[in-house]
């Protein structure tokens, strides 16, 4: 899960004991997007809302046995001025390649 906001961060976590955890930065990324790890300010209120849910039903252990979280398309596309672009909204021929890859990406996890 991506986690934006510094207090969500630092929630998230906590909740989930990753305290040793460090977030590196790929090697290519955009000059406008920097990824800042566990101290980034951008806002997220979709994650906040998701780990807040998952944490008033269960402790860590019991998230850990019946939980598992990944996302759809875990890939960021940026454009040239560093505007986050969905998969919907991507070129065909590339938005048809970026799909295919994700679906396939779930359809393996749903088989383990």
């Amino acid at each position: 899960a991506v986690v934006s906001t510094q207090s969500t961060g630092k929630h998230v976590k906590e909740y989930l004991g990753l305290d040793d955890f460090e977030i590196l930065a790929p090697k290519d990324t955009h000059p406008k997007v920097p990824i800042t790890g566990w101290n980034t300010l951008r806002a997220d209120p979709e994650g906040e809302k998701f780990w807040r849910f998952f944490e008033s039903r269960y402790g860590i252990k019991e998230f850990n046995r019946k939980c598992y979280v990944t996302a759809y398309c875990p890939a960021l596309y940026v454009d040239e001025q560093g505007k986050e672009v969905t998969p919907p909204c991507l070129p065909h021929f590339l938005r048809n390649q970026v799909i295919s890859c994700c679906d396939l990406h779930i359809i393996d996890l749903v088989d383990i």
